[in-house]
């Protein structure tokens, strides 16, 4: 790994504690129902592997960032903060319409995923490429955990196979910001 131990158990920790938070908002407006978690424990308002698969979706793709290093401008934990801020926004901001129209929700969260990308993750390539990734697999996975019954959204913003059409979009700006997390680790080449 290029990333060193701690700043990988910082990641880790920053990754599920915001995905925490984003999905405990998705819970309470009942924008996220959950309905067959097997038994397993839950942490706040999450099955206990949610929080272990973002925080390890987010160490990952920190790695891919730094494995494929590219000119960046230099980057510190303050940045990191400010974007998982961004992603953390617009997460919060999928949880105030859980019944009304998806279109607009959609235009903004693509909005910030492309800020994120442009901004954050310095609208460089990889970014871009990092962020498509992360809003296939992220968003594949969703669909699949939707058709196995584990949870469901709400049923009427839940129009793209069982998930909601914002969701590619705040998969991108996860992905695409992982650049910057990349920088902040002090691997990237900052030239």
């Amino acid at each position: 790994m290029l990333i060193k131990p701690i700043q990988a158990l910082l990641v880790f920790l920053l990754g599920a504690a915001a995905g925490l938070i984003g999905d405990a908002g998705h819970v309470l407006s009942g924008t996220t129902r959950y309905l067959d978690t097997g038994g397993v424990p839950f942490l706040w308002e999450s099955p206990f592997w949610f929080p272990l698969a973002i925080g390890l979706a987010t160490v990952a793709l920190t790695e891919l960032s730094l494995r494929n290093p590219g000119p960046t401008r230099p980057a510190d934990w303050s940045d990191a903060a400010a974007i998982v801020a961004t992603v953390l926004g617009a997460y919060a901001l999928t949880t105030l319409e859980p019944e009304g129209p998806w279109l607009p929700t959609t235009v903004f969260i693509w909005a910030i995923g492309i800020l994120a990308w442009k901004h954050f993750g310095q609208a460089s390539a990889r970014a871009a490429v990092i962020g498509a990734i992360t809003a296939i697999v992220g968003s594949s996975a969703e669909i699949g955990l939707y058709a196995n019954g584990v949870f469901t959204y709400s049923e009427s913003i839940n129009v793209l196979a069982g998930v909601p059409p914002w969701l590619p979009g705040l998969y991108f700006a996860f992905g695409s910001a992982s650049v910057l997390l990349g920088a902040a680790t002090g691997k990237v080449s900052t030239s």
